[in-house]
């Protein structure tokens, strides 16, 4: 019998309304997106004929990959590896998201959430077993979609993939993917959002930020590998004069290993298009 708490779950991509500026809140995180260049606004206007378009590359990638027709209607059969061996995964796309990229190049960000195929949307026995998450980024060229890179990315547990996959605008003319996935083990949870750059020929990890991460339950007795973690963080993607990318401006607060942590970082992706986030708030347990 399947069983295990997960926090992690097959979901769509969420479509934003990025093109008008927007909030988007939940209890560890605060993100304000600036309102559109007039270049996405044009592109997003035009979603039905682009959604059209792209459905056709789509199509063409999946045979590339040998995809078949899942269990349910709009899933897809697939195999991949995510580090512990291949696996068969059964999974869904998101909902696209159409933008102009740099030099108002006209892009489509898409992510297809996988589960395990033993999984298939309930929790398996092994904890350690990850869904994972595919990103792609498709280019107009000539009337056609033309596939420009694509990042494969394990995540969650339990063979269930992350909670939430959104598009982001990271830079003036720059954008990629928030993956937000948590997981909960023996007393021990955690969530993390982990941060990802489209450019012109690549799919860039920036980073990953732990925004909650709790050991209340873990119940091990005393000594410092039990010494109590309550610790949250809420961030924000801010333009910073002269930069290409927003920085990452985190605010962490609460309890670390059984001291209190009360600290702000502003931290630029510089060159190496990279946050540095420090890693003893990454790596918790």
């Amino acid at each position: 019998m399947k069983k295990g708490t997960v926090v992690a779950g097959l979901t769509t991509l969420a479509a934003s309304g990025a093109a008008l500026g927007w909030w988007w809140t939940h209890p560890a995180v605060a993100v304000r997106l600036p309102s559109a260049n007039p270049e996405a606004s044009a592109v997003t206007a035009s979603v039905p004929a682009q959604r059209q378009t792209l459905e056709t590359a789509l199509a063409d990638y999946r045979r590339q990959q040998g995809m078949r027709p899942g269990p349910l209607p709009g899933t897809w059969l697939l195999q991949a590896d995510t580090g512990s061996g291949p696996d068969r995964f059964v999974g869904r796309f998101g909902v696209p998201y159409f933008t102009a990229g740099p030099e108002g190049r006209q892009q489509a960000l898409v992510a297809l959430l996988a589960d395990t195929e033993a999984a298939q949307g309930e929790a398996m026995d092994s904890f350690a077993a990850a869904g994972l998450v595919r990103l792609l980024v498709f280019e107009l060229r000539e009337g056609r979609y033309r596939l420009l890179a694509t990042h494969t990315q394990p995540s969650g547990a339990h063979g269930m993939a992350a909670a939430d996959v959104r598009p982001i605008r990271m830079g003036e003319a720059a954008w990629g993917w928030q993956l937000t996935a948590g997981w909960s083990h023996q007393g021990y949870s955690q969530r993390n959002v982990d941060f990802f750059l489209a450019t012109p020929d690549d799919i860039v990890p920036m980073g990953r930020l732990a925004v909650e991460a709790d050991n209340a339950g873990a119940g091990c007795g005393s000594g410092a590998a039990c010494a109590p973690t309550a610790l949250t963080a809420r961030w924000v993607l801010r333009p910073q004069p002269g930069q290409a990318l927003y920085a990452l401006d985190v605010h962490w607060q609460g309890v670390l290993e059984g001291r209190p942590l009360k600290r702000h970082l502003l931290l630029e992706a510089g060159a190496a298009r990279r946050y540095a986030i420090p890693v003893e708030l990454v790596e918790l347990f």
